[in-house]
C-alpha cells in the first residue's frame, strides 16, 4: 500500500472541501436592476424581466456575445451559457472585454440593453483581496497566483513552495467556473497525485469569498 505525504492528503481534503462547500449563489429576483447577475444565474429569471448582468464579452458584428467565460485568442471562443445584445449599443475596437449591462431579458438567449458600461478589472494581490472582501464584492479583479486544481475543485494560492505546497499563511481564494477545456488548464505544468498546479492570472468577479472566472491568462 502506498502512503501519501501528510501535506498532500491535507491539500486534497482542502480542495475537495472547497468544491463541496462553495457558497450558494443568491436567489434571483426579477425586476431588480441593482442586483448584479452572472450568466449562470439567469435560469430563474422570467422573460421581460429588467436585470443587470456582468459578463465577459466577445465583441463582433452584428451582435456582441456575453458569455459565462471566454477563451482568449485571435478569435476568442465563448463557453456556455451565452447571451447576445445588439452590437450597435456600444462601439468597441477590441475583440473581447467585460460589460455591465442593464436591460430587459427578452428570452433565454436575447437581451435588450437599457444601459451598457465597459468594466476594467482591478489588479490586486490575493493578500489585499482577502483583507478587503467586502470592498471588492461584486467587482471584477485580476489576480496572480498558483492554481491548485483537483477535478473541478480549485484554489488560487498566493505563494507555494517545493512540490506545490502552499507556504505558511499564504493568502488563497476558492475559484469557480474553471474552464477545464481551456488549453491553459490542460497545460498546467506540475502534478502531485491527481492535483495539478501552476502559475497563472485569473480575471473574474468576486462573489463573497469565491472568485468566478471570466478568463485565464498565462503568466510570462
Amino acid at each position: 500500500m502506498r502512503f501519501w505525504p501528510l501535506w498532500l492528503m491535507l491539500l486534497i481534503i482542502s480542495l475537495v472541501g472547497c468544491g463541496a462547500t462553495a457558497p450558494a449563489l443568491p436567489p434571483i429576483a426579477a425586476n431588480q436592476p441593482n442586483q448584479i447577475l452572472l450568466l449562470n444565474e439567469l435560469d430563474g429569471v422570467g422573460a421581460n424581466s429588467t436585470i443587470t448582468v456582468l459578463a465577459p464579452t466577445i465583441f463582433s458584428q452584428p451582435r456582441h456575445l456575453l458569455a459565462a467565460a471566454i477563451e482568449l485568442g485571435d478569435q476568442p471562443n465563448a463557453y456556455q451559457p451565452t447571451l447576445s445584445i445588439p452590437a450597435q449599443t456600444l462601439t468597441i475596437t477590441n475583440s473581447y472585454g467585460i460589460l455591465r449591462v442593464n436591460g430587459v431579458l427578452k428570452s433565454s438567449a436575447e437581451f435588450e440593453p437599457i444601459s451598457v458600461k465597459v468594466v476594467e478589472p482591478t489588479s490586486i494581490s490575493l493578500g489585499e483581496l482577502n483583507q478587503n472582501l467586502a470592498v471588492y464584492n461584486n467587482q471584477v479583479v485580476r489576480l496572480n497566483g498558483t492554481l491548485l486544481l483537483k477535478d473541478q475543485a480549485a484554489l488560487l494560492v498566493e505563494e507555494v513552495g517545493s512540490g506545490g505546497v502552499p507556504t505558511a499563511n499564504a493568502a488563497q481564494i476558492t475559484v469557480e467556473q474553471i474552464p477545464s477545456q481551456s488549453p491553459i488548464i490542460q497545460q498546467l505544468p506540475n502534478q502531485q497525485g491527481n492535483i495539478r498546479y501552476g502559475q497563472l492570472t485569473i480575471i473574474g468577479m468576486l462573489r463573497g469569498k469565491t472568485l468566478y472566472v471570466f478568463w485565464l491568462e498565462a503568466q510570462p
